[in-house]
């Protein structure tokens, strides 16, 4: 099957709420190498989404995502990495992921940024 059609049936699974249809779509778009399905399948981890809520494999979904330059992604992983979600925290690993998602132009990545900062000053 190819992307198009994944897509399309994650919209139509989406659409009449089967949610665990589109959680396995979803995982066989990124297990193809779709960042934002990566991501997607992720966040439906973390929110419990059509599958049971395991934020350590959600993270370790974002983080992929992430990894492929994906700015929501990179955005997220700072976030998880800041607050110790799915994650061990760790300050520094999320200063690093905020700063390379703003520098792909993600805004709450870059307003985050200058939270922190105005927080340390």
């Amino acid at each position: 099957m190819n992307m198009d059609k994944i897509i399309e049936l994650i919209a139509i699974a989406e659409a009449s709420g089967n949610f665990e249809k589109s959680f396995r779509l979803h995982m066989e778009a990124a297990e193809r190498g779709n960042v934002v399905a990566m991501s997607e399948v992720g966040s439906m981890y973390m929110k419990g989404t059509g599958v049971t809520k395991n934020d350590i494999e959600g993270f370790k979904w974002i983080l992929r995502a992430a990894e492929h330059n994906y700015p929501k992604a990179m955005a997220m992983v700072a976030r998880m990495y800041e607050l110790g979600i799915g994650t061990e925290q760790n300050i520094h690993e999320a200063l690093k992921w905020y700063v390379d998602a703003a520098n792909a132009g993600e805004e709450h990545a870059k307003n985050r940024l200058e939270e922190l900062f105005n927080e340390r000053r």
